[in-house]
C-alpha cells in the first residue's frame, strides 16, 4: 500500500500498493553514484514513460526522476502512455522502456496483454520497483564481485570459458534481431514448429516440448541460488538439481561444469539436444575422459557465481559460464559470443524463439561445437593432480556489504549490536526496542526485512523505521538483503506455516548472520523482542538462542511494551487501518508513522 487517504470514510491504496519504493532522492534507496554508471545502462536514450494523471504523488516521483536522469547525463526521452503501443511497434525500445514505478509497469503489461492481444520484452532495469532495480543492482554489484572471484578461481588450477550474448551490431545481428523481435513471449506458437523442430517428432510430442515448463525453479538452495525441480519427463529429467547430460562417462578424468539460465539449462529441447549433451558426444568421440555436468538455472549473476563457489570443483576441471556482456577481455579469459557463432553459420530466425538463448536443437549444437573448439586445447592436456578447490565465498554476502557498508569500520565503535525488523508498519513497540538496545550499545545496525510479502511495502516500512529512529545518533538503518529473514534463507517466516523444512531453513539463516554477516561488522549481541503469540516467530528466537552464542555473539531478549495493559502490536495497527477506526493509533503508531500513513490523502 504505497498510500492511504480517505475518501467518504474508505480507506484507498489497493491500487498504488504495488509500488515498492519511495521518490528517487529518497536516501532509502542507497544505491551510490555507482548506479548510474553508463556502462550498465542501454547505449540509446532511455524512454520513460509518463505515469497515470490521477495520482499526484506520480507525478512528483516523475519529476524526480527527469531530475536524476538529468543530473546524471543519462539521454532519455518521455512517450504518453497511451502512445507505448506505438512507440514499440515503430521501433525497438521495449528494453530502454522506464516507469516511474511497479504498478505503472504492471498496469501497461494488462493494456498490452489483454487488451492489445500484444507482448512486449522488460529487462532487469525496466521499471524503477523494488524487483527490477534490485536485480540490477545484483547485476552490477554481481559483475565486480564476479570479476574478483573469477581471477581468484583462476589461480586454483580450474580453467574457464565464457558463454556471452551480448548483441554485436552486424547485418546478420541486426537481420535477427529484427525478424525475432515481435515474438515477444517465452512461448513458441504451433506455427513456428515446422521451422524450429525440422523433421523430429510428431506434432503432439512438438506441442509436448514446447510446453514443457523448463525453467521451473524448485526452491532456493540451502546456500542460497535457484536450483531447477526434480522432473523425470520423457523429454526431461533433473536429479538433485542438475538436468541429464547424454552420454556422460561412469569413468572420467575431469568434469565440464556449465553454469547458466536458459541456453544452459537447454530450454525448448529434449536431454539429448542441450549444448551440454553435444559437448558431450564431441568429448566421447575424441577419447576424451571428460565428463559434462548441466547445472543451469534460471538466476542472477550473483546467484550463479554462488553456486559455483558451493560446487565440488578440483584441479583441471572447466568451468563454462554464461554471463551478460562479460568483461573477458580484463579478465583475458576464453569467451564464445553466440551472436558471432550464429553468423558463421548463418543460422536462421526459426532456429530462435525470441532471443538468441532460446534455440532449438540445431542452434545448441553448432554452440557448442565452437564451445568444443574453445576447450579442446586446454582438454588435451594432462588434467594433473586432482585436489579439491577451496572457495568459501557467499556472493550474496559479499555484495551486501559493498553495498551497504562501504564506509564501516569496527574501529570506530566499541561494542555493536544488531536488530531484524519487519515493521508491518512501525510501532512504539519497535522504536521501544531500539531505544533498548542503543543504550546498551555503542553502534546499533537496524535490519529492515526487504522481502515485500507484507501489506506494507519494503519502501514504505523502511521509510517508517528510519525515520522514527533519526533522533538516535548510533544507529544505523540498513535494508536486511536477502539472507536475512528472506524468501531465501526462511519462506517460512513469510507464510507463517510450520513445515518440515522450518528447523533447516531457521538455523540456516541464523548460522549465515552469525558466519558472516556478524563477524564482518563485529556484532556481538542481537537485540529481539518477546513474541508470546506468533510461534514460527518464537522458533526463530528459540533456535537464535541455541546458535548465537556459540558464535560469540549474545542474544538479548526484550519485554514487550504494553499500553492501557495489552502489549503494542503491529497486527492491531493493520486490524485499526482496515476497520477504519484511527482513534487508537495515538497510541500504537508514533507520529512519523502516521505521516507516511497518510501522507497522500485524496
Amino acid at each position: 500500500m504505497r498510500s492511504l487517504s480517505l475518501r467518504g470514510g474508505v480507506l484507498l491504496g489497493e491500487y498504488a500498493r504495488w509500488d515498492d519504493f519511495a521518490m528517487p532522492d529518497d536516501p532509502a534507496l542507497r544505491y551510490g553514484a555507482d548506479f548510474w554508471d553508463r556502462r550498465f545502462w542501454p547505449r540509446e536514450p532511455l524512454v520513460l514513460v509518463k505515469p497515470c494523471a490521477l495520482f499526484s504523488w506520480k507525478a512528483e516521483k516523475y519529476a524526480g526522476w527527469i531530475r536524476q536522469l538529468e543530473r546524471h547525463g543519462v539521454a532519455y526521452q518521455t512517450v504518453e502512455r497511451q502512445d507505448v503501443a506505438a512507440c514499440v511497434g515503430d521501433f525497438d525500445v521495449s528494453d530502454r522502456l522506464l516507469f516511474v514505478d511497479e504498478d505503472e509497469r504492471r498496469g501497461m503489461d494488462t493494456l498490452y496483454h489483454w487488451i492489445w492481444k500484444k507482448d512486449y520484452a522488460t529487462r532487469s532495469y525496466n521499471g524503477f520497483a523494488r524487483g527490477p532495480i534490485k536485480e540490477k543492482m545484483y547485476n552490477r554489484y554481481g559483475a565486480a564481485v564476479a570479476d574478483g572471484f573469477l581471477k581468484k578461481l583462476q589461480n586454483t588450477g580450474v580453467r574457464m570459458l565464457i558463454v556471452e550474448d551480448s548483441y554485436h551490431d552486424s547485418a546478420y545481428g541486426r537481420a535477427l534481431r529484427q525478424q525475432l523481435k515481435d515474438c515477444r513471449t517465452n512461448r513458441l506458437p504451433e506455427s513456428a514448429y515446422d521451422g524450429f523442430f525440422g523433421d523430429l517428432y510428431e506434432q503432439a510430442d512438438r506441442k509436448e516440448i514446447a510446453d514443457l515448463q523448463f525453467g521451473q525453479i524448485g526452491a532456493r538452495s540451502a546456500a542460497g541460488f535457484n536450483v531447477l525441480k526434480d522432473s523425470s519427463h520423457t523429454y526431461y529429467h533433473v536429479h538433485d538439481g542438475e538436468r541429464l547430460t547424454a552420454g556422460q562417462p561412469a569413468e572420467y578424468e575431469r568434469t565440464v561444469w556449465c553454469f547458466g539460465p536458459c541456453l544452459i539449462t537447454g530450454y525448448y529441447v529434449e536431454d539429448k539436444y542441450t549444448i551440454e549433451s553435444f559437448l558431450q558426444a564431441r568429448l566421447n568421440e575424441s577419447g576424451s575422459r571428460t565428463r559434462v555436468v548441466n547445472l543451469g538455472a534460471p538466476d542472477n549473476m550473483l546467484g550463479r557465481m554462488n553456486r559455483i563457489s558451493h560446487t565440488e570443483l578440483k584441479t583441471g576441471d572447466v568451468v563454462v559460464l554464461h554471463l551478460p556482456e562479460p568483461d573477458a577481455g580484463n579478465l583475458e579469459l576464453e569467451c564464445v559470443n553466440l551472436y558471432d557463432v550464429a553468423a558463421l553459420h548463418d543460422a536462421p530466425a526459426a532456429w530462435f524463439v525470441n532471443a538468441i538463448m532460446h534455440c532449438n536443437h540445431r542452434a545448441n549444437e553448432i554452440f557448442a561445437d565452437a564451445i568444443y573448439e574453445k576447450l579442446f586445447p586446454i582438454l588435451r592436456e594432462p588434467p594433473g593432480e586432482r585436489t579439491a578447490v577451496a572457495l568459501d565465498d557467499n556472493f550474496l554476502v559479499t555484495a551486501y556489504l559493498r553495498q551497504y557498508f562501504p564506509d564501516f569500520s569496527a574501529a570506530d565503535y566499541g561494542e555493536v549490536g544488531a536488530i531484524v525488523m519487519n515493521c508491518n508498519p512501525f510501532t512504539y513497540g519497535h522504536r521501544y526496542l531500539i531505544e533498548y538496545a542503543s543504550a546498551r550499545v555503542d553502534h546499533l545496525i537496524v535490519f529492515v526485512v526487504e522481502e515485500d510479502k507484507s501489506l506494507f511495502s519494503f519502501g514504505e516500512r523502511f521509510a517508517m523505521v528510519r525515520d522514527g529512529v533519526a533522533d538516535l545518533a548510533n544507529v544505523r538503518v540498513v535494508p536486511s538483503g536477502d539472507f536475512i529473514l528472506s524468501q531465501r534463507t526462511f519462506p517460512e517466516y513469510f507464510l507463517k506455516i510450520e513445515d518440515e523444512d522450518i528447523v533447516r531453513n531457521v538455523e540456516y539463516d541464523i548460522t549465515l548472520f552469525a558466519e558472516r554477516i556478524a563477524p564482518a561488522l563485529h556484532i556481538t549481541s542481537r537485540f529481539v523482542g518477546e513474541e508470546p503469540e506468533d510461534s514460527v516467530t518464537n522458533e526463530y528466537n528459540a533456535a537464535m538462542k541455541r546458535i548465537l552464542p556459540a558464535h560469540g555473539i549474545a542474544i538479548v531478549e526484550v519485554p514487550r511494551k504494553k499500553v492501557n495493559g495489552n502489549y503494542i502490536s503491529a497486527t492491531t495497527v493493520r486490524e485499526c487501518l482496515e476497520t477504519s477506526d484511527f482513534s487508537p493509533l495515538d497510541d500504537l503508531v508514533p507520529e512519523t508513522t502516521k505521516q507516511i500513513l497518510f501522507s497522500r490523502n485524496a
